[in-house]
């Protein structure tokens, strides 16, 4: 059980740099962003680990937007990773305690969600690694497992899998049926070897074949190789890098966006819908709901954020605004994503 530990930055989203660092020094980035790190003495203090495994996975960033969508990508994978090796190694490792949950003061560091009240990428990713019931990839031995913590038995359940690349062609297509006992981790299928960057999709439906969780992953043929020899008690370094660096080279994608709104009490429910009717995969994609100033209003709860939609497929997230925050603003809703255009919708 490991009681206290975390992959490092969490990024904030560019809404709350903002108010934390002053426009001119945004970027490129300075010792005003160090100063938002900690104020540990041997580690921690900068960026600098972080963004060198940004720049050598997935190529250095021109601008801010650039830098903040990879910071969101790796970040994302760290976090998802750290819970789902615990749980795939279930009952040796029993156990993760995230540090931490948020920040006392503007940080770069150690947040699911930072000082203003707003997710950065890792909270979804926590939340996606923790469905009571996932399909998960084990980067140790390239297989998929089944996890399953709750109090009952799993019989019959029909797990899909999909290997595609970053044109969208399809690598493996593989379904096969799951059983696994309750408070269990159980490894189902290895997969096909990577000679290449991968998507993994992964489905697992019930016996009247309802969708109850997916899992998603990026992968390379290409793997960290760590320098354990070196282990310093804050990380461990790098001899070579997860080379990513092919994302940039993906195909655009389209996503139609539509919505619909729902009164409950003293909430605003926003109904997003988004289809993929293009031939690309849609990556990464996130969703924000803003005033007509282009300030973020918060608190608000995605249902899920940061996810991708394969080509012919749709998504349907829910997002509960509390109307206290909307205080009559007119509001949009905004998606972004690694391979589509911009797009703004008004809400209200």
């Amino acid at each position: 059980f490991n009681t206290e530990t975390g992959p490092g930055p969490q990024v904030p989203v560019l809404e709350s740099l903002r108010k934390m660092i002053p426009a001119d020094e945004l970027w490129p980035m300075n010792d005003t962003w160090n100063y938002h790190c900690t104020k540990a003495k041997e580690a921690f203090n900068t960026m600098n680990v972080f963004n060198q495994a940004l720049e050598k996975r997935f190529g250095k960033p021109a601008n801010l937007d650039e830098y903040l969508l990879k910071s969101d990508l790796q970040s994302y994978k760290a976090m998802k990773a750290m819970f789902e090796a615990f749980r795939i190694n279930r009952p040796n490792a029993t156990g993760i305690i995230q540090w931490m949950l948020n920040s006392a003061w503007p940080s770069l560091y150690w947040q699911l969600y930072d000082y203003y009240l707003v997710p950065t990428a890792s909270y979804y990713a926590a939340r996606e690694a923790n469905q009571p019931i996932q399909l998960i990839y084990n980067y140790g031995n390239h297989a998929v497992y089944v996890v399953n913590e709750t109090l009952q038995d799993v019989q019959n359940f029909k797990a899909s899998l999909k290997l595609l690349n970053i044109n969208s062609q399809e690598l493996q297509d593989k379904e096969l049926n799951v059983d696994v006992a309750s408070n269990t981790s159980k490894k189902i299928t290895d997969l096909d070897s990577i000679k290449e960057i991968v998507f993994l999709d992964l489905k697992l439906s019930d016996t009247q074949g309802n969708l109850i969780t997916d899992n998603f992953y990026w992968l390379s043929n290409r793997k960290d190789e760590y320098a354990w020899d070196k282990t310093y008690w804050a990380y461990t370094p790098l001899k070579s890098y997860t080379d990513f660096s092919g994302l940039n080279a993906m195909p655009q994608s389209e996503v139609l966006l539509s919505f619909s709104l729902q009164d409950k009490g003293s909430d605003l429910l926003v109904k997003a819908h988004l289809g993929n009717p293009s031939k690309t995969m849609a990556f990464f994609l996130n969703l924000k709901i803003t005033d007509h100033e282009g300030n973020l209003i918060y608190p608000l709860f995605w249902d899920d954020n940061y996810f991708s939609i394969l080509p012919g497929g749709t998504r349907d997230v829910t997002c509960t605004i509390p109307r206290s925050v909307l205080n009559g603003k007119k509001s949009e809703i905004t998606l972004s994503g690694w391979n589509v255009k911009v797009q703004k919708l008004t809400l209200n």
